[in-house]
C-alpha cells in the first residue's frame, strides 16, 4: 500500500486539483505548479559556492525562469475570482529575482580555449 506521505510535493498538489464550479482555472494551478517546482530548484542550489555551477546547467535553469515568467504574464487575471493571482504573482516576481541573483553567484563562466591552455 502506497501512502500519500511517500508522494512527491508536486504530485500531491496536483493530486487534490478537483475540477468544480467555483474552482480556480487550469492556468492559475499551473502557475502554482510551476512555482513549486522552480522553488525546489532554487532549494537544491541555495548553498552553491561562487562559481561552482556548470554553465549548461545555469543556462537551463535561466531558460525556466524566462518561461516562468512568460506563462505568469498570460493568467488572466479575471481567470481568479478569489482574489489570489496578485500575490501569487508577486511570490512568482520575488522567486524569479531570488533565482536570478543566485545563479549569477553560483555559476561558472564557460571554459574557452584560452583556459584550457590550447591556443595557436
Amino acid at each position: 500500500r502506497v501512502q500519500a506521505m511517500s508522494y512527491h510535493p508536486l504530485a500531491k498538489l496536483a493530486m487534490t486539483t478537483t475540477p468544480q464550479k467555483g474552482a480556480r482555472g487550469s492556468k492559475y494551478s499551473s502557475l502554482l505548479l510551476m512555482n513549486a517546482a522552480v522553488d525546489l530548484a532554487y532549494a537544491e542550489i541555495e548553498n552553491a559556492s561562487p562559481s561552482s555551477m556548470d554553465p549548461e546547467d545555469t543556462r537551463i535553469l535561466k531558460l525556466t525562469g524566462r518561461n516562468l515568467a512568460n506563462f505568469a504574464s498570460t493568467v488572466d487575471p479575471e481567470s481568479v475570482e478569489d482574489g489570489t493571482l496578485g500575490v501569487s504573482l508577486s511570490s512568482t516576481w520575488d522567486l524569479l529575482d531570488k533565482l536570478l541573483k543566485k545563479l549569477n553567484f553560483a555559476s561558472s563562466k564557460p571554459m574557452d580555449q584560452h583556459s584550457h591552455g590550447l591556443s595557436a
